[in-house]
């Protein structure tokens, strides 16, 4: 957990993709890390749990919905969407894929 909030975007806070591709995405950086991060800090660190998770969450909410709550891909260096018209097909297939392999572990 310690090296993901390292490469973490320094202006939004949200973590990237990989080390490599400085963007957020749904289905990597949300589905497949976000939401291991989150279960990890509330067995290890409450505080975190409860301070920069949540900010996160509050961010990612803020900055990445494109379509009503339907989360697009976020990049750093702009700061903005990485394409610039939204897909709806792709943004249903990796919201739908966050909702399942990372938002419905967490309430499970």
């Amino acid at each position: 957990m310690e090296g993901w909030l390292a490469l973490a975007d320094p202006e939004s806070g949200l973590i990237p993709r990989n080390s490599k591709k400085l963007h957020w995405n749904a289905e990597d950086a949300a589905a497949e890390n976000y939401s291991f991060m989150v279960l990890t800090s509330s067995f290890t660190n409450r505080e975190r749990f409860n301070g920069r998770m949540r900010e996160m969450l509050a961010t990612e909410i803020k900055v990445t919905s494109r379509i009503d709550s339907l989360p697009d891909t976020f990049d750093f260096k702009s700061q903005a969407f990485s394409s610039k018209k939204p897909n709806l097909y792709r943004i249903l297939l990796n919201s739908s894929g966050y909702i399942k392999d990372g938002l419905l572990p967490l309430t499970e």
